[in-house]
């Protein structure tokens, strides 16, 4: 059952199809729904439970449609209970299970990722829970990726490699072999049968370790310093064991001038359970900031950008998030239609979405834009209102029209009226306003004004 193909590459028959399978990496990079397929991961890896925590990575890959997958695939298995947790506020809620975090502070923590290492500065701030005051991380940024060369897919890809030189069978798949894992890890290899696409299976004994095959370079480090220059502890958490471990902590410690602490083994899957645990007690287990997300609303012939998400809150994680100060539109009488522009602090470009009205209002209309969200929960709810016409609508951000415009530049164009009207109007001097007509001119006003 151990070298049984089937999962593990080119299988036999329907079954073994390579077509049949996806790794959990390429579901973690779609940005297509991929809901079944999460669904069914997530399922082979842990059952469901009555309380589950999922690790997301920190950094700027980890999109809300990614999110919004894994939300739809934990309600897909009828988790009852569930809750995503970056994978730097787990390191930190373990190191306050560990009694490690004994009072409020500024920590950093260095993740080993897929491309490096990801960089995250965390406040540790008291709150209470069932009349206690307890420790919460806080989040108010976007994890920092730094590529470099030993990342887990470059430690991969040079195991990979070298696996490949041991057989002089060209069709020799290394690509699900265990000592792909065992010696990118840190771990020593061993004799494996592995198979080849032509069916054979071959023996390789590989001898070398990483630190063999592999030369770090911390060039990419100089950074590292500055980051973490207010932090009072720093945190490295990495898969990577032994002298793999230790040689890159010392480099990333050398780099940063302080002391760096080693978080690895199943640290953070106890974290995760430390977390159910306050998840179930509906206590704070971290605190989280939302991306800022944008509008612009006119005063008079003047257009200024209004926020829709208030960043000074403290927003607790799984909790709704909802915009106290809606942004405020008005649309004319004869409208037939609301273009409503929307800037994301995570995209790129701004867009437009156009809400087409069923009749026009008849009348000056007030319309309200406003934001509904859930930290690490997805994507945000952008909402508009307009309770005298019967508007209640969720704008579409992902079918809103890309525009090639900056934000300033749409800010700009938006200060011209839509219909010209001049500021001041310039006619030829006439006295036909001082005399008395059919009604009184502006001497006889005057002259009663003076005398009142």
């Amino acid at each position: 059952a151990d070298l049984a193909p089937h999962g593990r590459g080119g299988g036999f028959g329907q079954i073994g199809s390579p077509e049949n399978r996806v790794s959990l990496i390429e579901l973690m990079r779609s940005i297509e729904n991929e809901t079944d397929k999460l669904a069914a991961a997530l399922n082979g890896l842990a059952p469901p439970a009555s309380h589950t925590i999922v690790s997301i990575n920190d950094n700027s890959d980890t999109s809300e449609i990614y999110q919004e997958n894994l939300v739809k695939a934990l309600r897909k298995n009828k988790e009852k209970s569930f809750l995503l947790i970056w994978r730097s506020v787990l390191a930190a809620l373990s190191q306050i299970q560990r009694g490690k975090l004994k009072r409020p502070q500024k920590i950093g923590v260095i993740s080993h990722s897929l491309k490096g290492i990801d960089l995250q500065l965390l406040e540790i701030k008291e709150a209470f829970c069932k009349e206690e005051l307890i420790l919460v991380p806080e989040r108010k940024s976007t994890g920092l990726t730094v590529e470099t060369n030993f990342g887990y897919q470059a430690l991969f890809d040079a195991v990979k490699l070298y696996l490949q030189s041991l057989s002089p069978d060209p069709m020799l798949n290394v690509e699900n072999a265990k000592n792909v894992g065992l010696i990118a890890l840190g771990n020593p290899g061993k004799l494996e049968l592995v198979r080849s696409s032509t069916g054979t299976w071959r023996e390789i004994r590989p001898t070398k370790t990483l630190l063999d095959l592999i030369e770090f370079d911390g060039s990419c480090l100089d950074t590292l310093s500055e980051f973490f220059r207010h932090a009072d502890q720093v945190f490295f958490e990495t898969f990577s064991t032994g002298q793999l471990e230790a040689k890159l902590r010392k480099l990333i410690s050398s780099k940063i001038g302080k002391e760096i602490y080693h978080i690895g083994g199943t640290t953070i899957a106890e974290a995760a359970l430390f977390a159910s645990k306050r998840l179930e007690q509906d206590c704070p287990v971290y605190f989280d900031f939302l991306p800022q997300i944008s509008t612009i609303v006119r005063s008079g012939s003047k257009a200024r950008n209004f926020d829709l998400i208030d960043q000074s809150e403290t927003l607790r994680a799984g909790k709704v998030f909802r915009s106290k100060v809606p942004a405020e539109l008005a649309i004319s009488p004869e409208a037939e239609k609301i273009e409503v522009f929307l800037r994301k602090e995570t995209e790129p470009r701004p867009r437009k979405s156009v809400v087409e009205l069923n009749m026009p209002p008849g009348s000056m209309t007030k319309v309200l834009i406003s934001v509904e969200q859930i930290p690490a929960l997805g994507r945000a709810a952008i909402q508009i209102k307009a309770d005298s016409i019967g508007l209640n609508r969720i704008l579409d951000w992902d079918n809103s029209e890309i525009l090639n415009e900056t934000w300033d530049e749409i800010l700009n164009r938006q200060e011209s009226p839509v219909v010209p009207i001049p500021e001041r109007l310039v006619v030829d001097a006439s006295d036909f306003n001082w005399d008395d007509t059919d009604r009184d001119g502006l001497e006889t006003l005057l002259e009663r004004a003076a005398n009142s």
